[in-house]
């Protein structure tokens, strides 16, 4: 079973109030929190928007809200991506477009200049 499918399993648990499923967005919602709390210690991010299987969710989005607010004075905004679950594998291609275009003007100045 991939991890999507069981990113969903625990989404479709978490909505029939499975007390398990119910822990693991807990925890993962303080994890992310804490996370974003540090984060946002250092560079200030007026937004941090949430990713992925479970990320792109808004039951984690709601408990990382809920924690930021504890944690920070001034917390920023949490938002959940439009992409959902494909928008890990879109960043990972849009970093490696990039990184082939640079490798690609990096030969071509060498070869020229």
């Amino acid at each position: 079973m991939d991890d999507q499918r069981r990113a969903f399993d625990v989404l479709l648990d978490l909505e029939r109030g499975d007390r398990l499923a119910v822990a693991v967005v807990d925890q993962l919602g303080e994890w992310t929190s804490w996370f974003a709390a540090s984060l946002a210690a250092v560079v200030d991010p007026e937004l941090i928007v949430l990713a992925g299987p479970i990320g792109a969710r808004e039951p984690l989005a709601q408990r990382v809200r809920s924690r930021l607010a504890d944690l920070l004075p001034l917390a920023p905004l949490v938002e959940v991506s439009e992409l959902g679950a494909g928008s890990v594998l879109a960043g990972a291609v849009a970093t490696a477009s990039d990184r082939a275009l640079q490798m690609a003007l990096d030969e071509r100045l060498i070869r020229t200049g």
